[in-house]
């Protein structure tokens, strides 16, 4: 999904570049955490962060431009919130455009938009509304799968879009193309986002259960 260089027009990717600038500025006003929580999230922000980076290396030429590659934005956001997973994504992609050309500089701001906004807004932010409808546990997998899924689903189509607004190429065989495989891919991100996150809470409730034991066991000691 990565945009290279030079396949935007400046009315594209300019307001895209600024926008994209606004979002993370606002995004590091907004992440305030308590000094532990800094710690923990910190640690999980480093391994999400180095899983995603390597998951977005793996690209699948598409035609039209771009590339298909998981993205991970669903992941990071249930794992440590929308604002800290919008900087790690934004991180990410200058990193890859800066050192390995895997997107451009100029696309950048369409990148994080595709990337880190629309899908954290369509994946995390309509999984959280539903929640908020649905209280019940008994299907937040199947919500957590589904809603990654359209995150790609939906970040794809803006990709899409930006591409054909640059009068790139034939929009249809640029919007089928984007789509076709896409559709595959999400499926592949659900997937693993539902698996990946099942082992990340059983490996936290571990840890608060060592936790309390350890704690109760010094108590019966003293």
């Amino acid at each position: 999904m990565h945009i290279p260089d030079g396949f935007l027009t400046p009315q594209v990717w300019l307001p895209l570049e600024g926008l994209a600038i606004g979002v993370l500025g606002f995004s590091s006003y907004k992440l305030k955490l308590k000094e532990k929580e800094g710690i923990e999230n910190a640690i999980m922000l480093g391994a999400l962060g180095g899983f995603v980076f390597s998951s977005q290396m793996i690209n699948i030429p598409i035609p039209g431009g771009t590339s298909g590659h998981l993205i991970g934005t669903m992941l990071l956001g249930l794992a440590v919130g929308p604002w800290a997973t919008l900087l790690v994504i934004g991180a990410i992609l200058l990193i890859q455009a800066l050192l390995f050309q895997d997107g451009g500089i100029t696309a950048w701001g369409a990148n994080f938009f595709n990337m880190g906004v629309i899908n954290l807004l369509i994946g995390y932010g309509g999984y959280k509304l539903l929640k908020m409808i649905i209280k019940s546990e008994r299907f937040d997998y199947i919500l957590i799968g589904i809603f990654s899924w359209l995150g790609v689903i939906f970040a794809s189509l803006s990709t899409a879009l930006e591409l054909i607004l640059s009068g790139l190429g034939n929009w249809k065989l640029i919007l089928t193309a984007m789509l076709g495989w896409h559709i595959v891919i999400g499926i592949i991100e659900g997937i693993g986002t539902v698996i990946i996150w099942k082992f990340i809470k059983r490996v936290i409730k571990e840890k608060n259960f060592e936790f309390k034991s350890t704690k109760e066991a010094t108590n019966e000691t003293t």
